[in-house]
């Protein structure tokens, strides 16, 4: 890699990362042998978290800052040590099915059923299911989506629909996070 930022000759990749900022953020209290490595995971991970919150945040922009005809979907695609976490923004009509066992879903729109789809094998735990952690006006849950009828379903407990205050025929935001497969 080059020692300057391709578009600014004045700007080295250190002082552009703020290496020397970063790079004496670790700082040890003890003596012992994995403290270090213990502080550098730490410190990764509350950037991952970080930058999941900044591409959400944006995401949502995107979605709600145009009128319903003009919804933009968003997804996201990390890729850390542990595999790919995917992250989606998305607007839906609530539905109520009254198959043998009545339910509330959110289903997929088109683009990211497809997005689900392509990453499907690495990221179910069996049978077709996909878990995920989801958020619907501000109320943060966990469960497995399916396929049926070319798209997926997201499944909406009783108690995350009455916290969220949502129910058959309304349109909500999703904001969804499928994570890497524990394999």
């Amino acid at each position: 890699m080059s020692d300057t930022i391709h578009s600014r000759p004045d700007i080295s990749y250190a002082d552009y990362l703020a290496l020397d900022q970063i790079l004496s953020a670790q700082r040890p209290r003890s003596d012992e042998h994995d403290e270090l490595l213990f502080i550098v995971i730490h410190q990764a991970s509350e950037l991952w978290l970080k930058l999941s919150i900044h591409e959400l945040a944006a995401a949502r922009r995107r979605t709600l800052g145009h009128a319903e005809s003009r919804i933009w979907p968003a997804s996201r695609a990390f890729r850390g040590s542990d595999g790919e976490m995917t992250q989606f923004s998305f607007e839906a009509e609530v539905i109520y099915w009254r198959g043998p066992s009545p339910f509330f879903y959110a289903p997929l729109p088109a683009p990211e059923a497809h997005e689900i789809r392509r990453i499907s094998r690495l990221v179910t735990y069996g049978w077709g299911m996909i878990p995920v952690e989801a958020m619907i006006n501000g109320v943060t849950f966990t469960t497995a989506m399916f396929a049926r009828d070319g798209t997926y379903y997201l499944p909406l407990k009783d108690a995350v629909r009455k916290k969220a205050n949502v129910t058959a025929g309304d349109r909500i935001i999703v904001e969804m996070t499928v994570p890497p497969a524990k394999r």
